[in-house]
């Protein structure tokens, strides 16, 4: 299992399904880049995305809700702020 920390494209970049194509691409190279440094093949890939976001182009790359959390925990704030909710996303 491995986390896909960040994923940003700039606001002014507009091509149909490149979100998901660069998804796709990059967790079958970081898979395939993971077997060759530590012999061992990552079989799931998961992020999480604010509730700002709508993680679409997750659910166009074939991911799936894995779960939602909650602003809980040591950074949570009043306001939703660093520790807001968010949902977890897993990908092939």
């Amino acid at each position: 299992m491995i986390c896909n920390h960040r994923f940003l494209l700039m606001s002014g970049v507009r091509v149909h399904g490149l979100a998901s194509l660069v998804l796709r691409m990059a967790a079958e190279r970081v898979a395939g880049d993971w077997e060759t440094g530590y012999a061992v093949r990552p079989v799931v890939v998961y992020t999480h995305v604010g509730a700002e976001h709508s993680g679409y182009c997750y659910h166009c790359a074939d991911w799936t809700v894995a779960g939602r959390s909650g602003s809980t925990g040591a950074r949570a704030t009043p306001t939703g702020g660093c520790g807001g909710a968010s949902l977890t996303w897993a990908g092939p």
